[in-house]
């Protein structure tokens, strides 16, 4: 599932939250962040305020945890997809 960018343009954004079904024992997905410049955080929420999980400045995948919402913030531009 992708992070979506309200706008369309996925240039200095912040995505619109997900909800990845995390349900059952695996609370761990794959990342996968595509950055042609900029930086772009992954954020996850279990309830309260959005914190970072981890920060990219470089396009690659990776294992995460997976939160009940989550969403990224982009300085530059930035694409990132999570599947469970």
């Amino acid at each position: 599932m992708q992070f979506k960018d309200p706008a369309g343009v996925y240039n200095a954004y912040t995505s619109d939250p997900i909800n990845p079904n995390n349900s059952g024992a695996n609370t761990r997905g794959v990342f996968q962040v595509e950055v042609t410049d900029g930086t772009l955080s992954l954020q996850g929420s279990v309830g309260g305020p959005f914190m970072e999980i981890q920060a990219f400045s470089e396009s690659g995948i990776y294992e995460v945890v997976l939160a009940n919402a989550m969403r990224v913030v982009a300085t530059g531009n930035a694409k990132a997809w999570v599947v469970r």
